[in-house]
């Protein structure tokens, strides 16, 4: 699905609708660790939001090259969150 997203990306990726999309979620990660994480100084939970975007996007990416079945998906999608639950939790103590 996502290499034919990508293959499609020429037809769709400069459509104003796209770009507005863009913009409302630009910030959607940072405003939900502000929330999260209120302690957090607004570099770190820039760096914070980035690092969560870029795991998110190359696990995507690496993970749907290879078929799944519902079972794969939903015990990766259980550790992906447990993992970012405990790094979470982990912040939050540390302040």
């Amino acid at each position: 699905m996502r290499t034919a997203l990508n293959d499609a990306a020429p037809l769709y990726r400069d459509a104003p609708e796209v770009a507005a999309a863009r913009a409302a979620g630009e910030n959607v990660m940072s405003d939900f660790l502000y929330e999260l994480l209120p302690q957090l100084e607004e570099k770190q939970r820039l760096r914070a939001a980035d690092l969560i975007n870029s795991t998110l996007g190359n696990v995507g990416k690496h993970f749907s090259e290879t078929p799944r079945t519902e079972a794969e998906i939903l015990d990766y999608a259980k550790d992906m969150a447990e993992m970012f639950c405990v790094w979470i939790r982990e912040k939050a103590d540390l302040q």
